[in-house]
């Protein structure tokens, strides 16, 4: 039988070998996935969308017009704007609103300071929110309170949480109509339908025309809608989706009181 004359230190050195050719086996394997990878996020990330717009289209801000040409479904949101309207045609919805002063005056399309927003559709005056801390404050709420002439009380008094006033939507009307904002002695709680009618086609978060109505928080506002069943609930609409939920009066929600507009 013939012996392995092989020396341990050469047996050795090719064992160090293999495990040095397996690991740089492994490197360029690991590489190469890398490689994929990376090739693979930048084909999804730069793969063109179909938009026909130039670059100096998609540099300017967006306008509030909807191309009926560019919807690909019937989403409820949509369908009253582009109903009737032929291919291709265009809606302003900046058309719907106008700004108006702390007097009720009409100002500029692009005025930068504006108190209220006449609702040329729904024939309705709509409060503008403030910041900065005042008694309009957008991000103050409200508890849902109403006392009528002959004393008969429902809802919760002085729950939210606001400056300067009861934080509750009864002292908030109070003083609205106390201040005559723009003009207006009539101020109110909105239905739940007229809230809702504020839903824009596209935004979210907020579900608002921005242009005219900035500073609007996504979340519930209150409305003056409310349960048929229980004197407790109200309903509010949330600001994010344009969707009402109906809750307890108890509960301190925004709020953003309009006015009819008297002929």
């Amino acid at each position: 039988m013939q012996k392995n004359d092989t020396p341990l230190s050469q047996q050795s050195t090719k064992v160090v070998s293999r495990r040095r050719i397996f690991l740089i086996a492994l490197v360029v394997f690991d590489t190469l996935a890398l490689l994929l990878i990376l090739f693979g996020l930048y084909w999804l990330f730069t793969l063109p969308k179909g938009s026909d717009e130039t670059p100096e289209q998609a540099d300017k801000s967006p306008s509030f017009s909807i191309r009926t040409d560019a919807l690909n479904n019937t989403d409820s949101k949509v369908t009253n704007i582009v109903s009737g309207l032929e291919q291709g045609q265009t809606i302003d919805l900046d058309d719907r609103f106008s700004k108006l002063n702390e007097r009720g005056q009409p100002l500029e399309k692009f005025a930068r300071t504006w108190h209220c927003v006449k609702d040329e559709q729904e024939g309705l005056l709509w409060e503008v929110k403030g910041v900065g801390g005042g008694w309009q404050d957008a991000e103050q709420t409200y508890s849902w309170f109403a006392a009528d002439e002959q004393g008969a009380q429902t809802g919760r008094r002085n729950a939210g949480a606001c400056l300067f006033i009861d934080c509750d939507t009864s002292a908030y009307i109070v003083r609205m109509n106390q201040r005559q904002i723009c003009g207006a002695n009539n101020w109110r709680l909105p239905t739940q339908t007229e809230l809702q009618s504020l839903d824009h086609p596209i935004n979210f978060s907020p579900d608002i025309h921005t242009d005219f109505f900035p500073n609007t928080q996504s979340g519930q506002y209150w409305s003056a809608s409310e349960n048929p069943y229980s004197q407790e609930l109200a309903w509010s609409v949330d600001f994010a989706n344009g969707i009402a939920y109906v809750g307890e009066k108890r509960l301190p929600h925004f709020v953003r009181l309009v006015s009819s507009i008297e002929d």
